[in-house]
């Protein structure tokens, strides 16, 4: 059995090498066996959501990581970062309506910021095709 410490290490370093199943693997494991502990903060939650998004495998923990940050850390400096790849995740998941939601929500609130540039890339594309 690994220690929360060891988890989240591994995880970091993989991460930081690219290797984002690995990372997610190991985020994941940290996050579901010892989700009080008191590593996890918002950057935790970020950055296991970000590698399991990157491993083009692990969108549905890619999403709930990313939906516990913006749940627990609304004031946190990866809110809106959060938001995002939320949003990206319910699209790669097939839940359109939710990516959706969150893009109107960016539309409306934030116009002016970096992750509405991303977002609005997908927008012309997409949006409007799952409209209902």
């Amino acid at each position: 059995k690994w220690s929360p410490g060891k988890l989240l290490g591994v995880g970091e370093k993989a991460l930081h090498f690219k290797k984002y199943d690995k990372s997610a693997q190991f985020y994941n494991t940290l996050l579901k066996e010892y989700p009080g502990h008191e590593s996890i903060n918002d950057k935790v939650l970020f950055e296991a959501g970000l590698a399991a998004y990157e491993s083009k495998v692990h969108y549905d923990w890619a999403a709930d990581h990313f939906a516990s940050l913006v749940k627990k850390y609304p004031k946190s400096k990866w809110y809106r970062g959060a938001k995002l790849w939320l949003a990206l995740s319910h699209f790669h998941k097939g839940e359109h309506e939710k990516f959706i939601a969150t893009v109107e929500e960016f539309r409306l609130k934030y116009r002016n910021t970096r992750e509405w540039k991303v977002l609005s890339n997908y927008y012309e594309d997409i949006a409007f095709q799952y409209k209902k």
